[in-house]
């Protein structure tokens, strides 16, 4: 019977391993451009009564995404930076320049992260809007509720 109990501890511990490394995997799967573009996208749904999703379905949608944005630039490397900083002149067509900045300000990058934050300011919710439409959609924000 102590048998058949270790067996199943073992068979438990498996299981959650292989899930906690799905997780994971699933979490770096995404670009920190693509989380921008999705972050942008609740701003906008948010702003614009987009996909009639209520104010609770909203802050969940915010909080699992901050924290998803947050374990990306925690991994970021610096050949990312280098990636990133070439996309300071396009950020603005894309919505993703208030992100970018984030994650320079975290990693103590201050004069990239000015650069990033002054596009970002220039970002209004109409531009907000426009990259909504271009990039995203109800569909795919419901998706990840």
């Amino acid at each position: 019977m102590e048998h058949l109990f270790t067996l199943r501890s073992k068979k438990i511990v498996y299981i959650f391993t292989l899930l906690n490394l799905l997780i994971s995997s699933t979490l770096n799967a995404r670009t920190l451009k693509e989380l921008a573009i999705h972050s942008n996208a609740i701003l906008a749904a948010s702003d614009n009564n987009l996909c009639q999703l209520s104010s609770s379905e909203i802050s969940k949608l915010s909080q699992n995404l901050q924290s998803q944005i947050d374990h990306k630039i925690q991994n970021l490397k610096n050949k990312d930076y280098a990636i990133i900083k070439s996309r300071l002149n396009t950020c603005s067509n894309d919505c993703t320049c208030d992100i970018y900045a984030l994650a320079f300000e975290k990693n103590e990058m201050t004069d990239t992260a000015n650069l990033f934050s002054k596009k970002a300011e220039l970002i209004t919710a109409q531009s907000r809007l426009h990259c909504f439409k271009k990039f995203s959609s109800c569909k795919k924000l419901k998706n990840t509720l």
